[in-house]
Order: structure tokens, then C-alpha cells, then sequence
């Protein structure tokens, strides 16, 4: 127990440390996501997953890339404020590694990308890229669907 402990901890360090974003769970999410006028990235894992320790550097890279562009977080669903922020969003319905898009405050998000194919930087970039093209966080609180938004 000690162990995981350790390893998810480290793991949240790394991904705060290398550009990854911001740690967001049930108790944050709200005030740092839901409410904000910012355009937020999220990316929902577990430390445990094989998919989501080969998406992590990938996600790190264009986050870093991307990071005038958008906020960055990401969710360890093994914590169990991650684990209830990803039911209450209905994040298993697709699976993890998942990487969602909230572009209206208030408003549902767009997934930007699900699976076990790893897509590569390139790609990544190009899908946040999409993501986050059309009107901006709208403060009315009114969720515009993005053109294509069933493609990802």
C-alpha cells in the first residue's frame, strides 16, 4: 500500500513538474474547471494503466506546446476525489486514458480523445488543436458543439 501511495504521489509530481497541468479532483474541479472563463484540457488516467503511462509523456509534451492556448489538468481516477469527480462525469462510458475539452463555463466537454491506439504528438496536438478552435469559453454558460466533435 505503501508503495502505490508513493507511486501515485510521484506520478502527480511528475505530471505538475513536467508540464502536465494541474491536479484536478472532486473537491477543485468546480471552482478550477467548471466555473472558470478558461478553456481547460483534461486528461483522466490511472498510474496503474499501461495505456495511460505511454499517453502520459505525450500529453506532458503538447500540453506544453499548447499551454498558452488552454489550462492543462489531470485526473488519477485511483484517488478516490479522482475516482469521483470521473463517475460524476461518466468518464467510464468511454474508458481511460481519456482527454477531455471544456470550453463554456458550465458546459459539457468535448472528448478530444479515448482508446488504447496512442496517437502520436502530432496527432494529439492536431485533435487539442481542433478542440479548441471556435468561440471561447461563453459566459452564459450556452455549450456550442464543435463541428466534427463525433469524430473524437
Amino acid at each position: 500500500m505503501r508503495g502505490f501511495l508513493f507511486a501515485s504521489l510521484t506520478l502527480a509530481l511528475v505530471c505538475v513538474a513536467l508540464g502536465a497541468g494541474v491536479p484536478i479532483d472532486a473537491g477543485n474541479f468546480k471552482s478550477q474547471v467548471a466555473d472558470s472563463d478558461s478553456v481547460w484540457i483534461l486528461e483522466f488516467y490511472s498510474p496503474r494503466c499501461g495505456t495511460c503511462a505511454e499517453m502520459m509523456p505525450i500529453y506532458e509534451s503538447v500540453s506544453q506546446k499548447l499551454k498558452s492556448l488552454a489550462n492543462f489538468g489531470g485526473v488519477n481516477i485511483d484517488e478516490k476525489d479522482g475516482m469521483k469527480l470521473a463517475q460524476d462525469l461518466d468518464v467510464f462510458s468511454e474508458g481511460i486514458p481519456q482527454i477531455q475539452a471544456y470550453r463554456t463555463v458550465g458546459g459539457k466537454p468535448t472528448t478530444v480523445w479515448t482508446g488504447y491506439d496512442v496517437p502520436s504528438k502530432s496527432e494529439l496536438e492536431s485533435l487539442v488543436r481542433k478542440a479548441l478552435a471556435g468561440t471561447p469559453k461563453d459566459p452564459s454558460g450556452m455549450h456550442k458543439k464543435l463541428s466534427g466533435e463525433s469524430e473524437f
